[in-house]
């Protein structure tokens, strides 16, 4: 059973932020069934791959 998505999971990784802030978010149904359906640890797996996305798009461009 694969553990992350195809093109982010590989690189997503345990990563300790400097902080953690416990938010509300609304996702859509669909994607949340599906990270659940991966197994224990999906909350975790959410988090790594928005942190893929994020340093990819501060490497496309310089923080303003």
């Amino acid at each position: 059973m694969e553990r992350h998505p195809r093109k982010l999971g590989d690189r997503a990784a345990a990563v300790i932020p400097p902080g953690t802030k416990l938010i509300s978010l609304g996702l859509d149904s669909d994607v949340i069934d599906w990270f659940g359906s991966q197994g224990a640890g999906y909350q975790t797996r959410i988090k790594s791959v928005l942190r893929v996305f994020m340093e990819h798009e501060q490497r496309k461009k310089p923080a303003v």
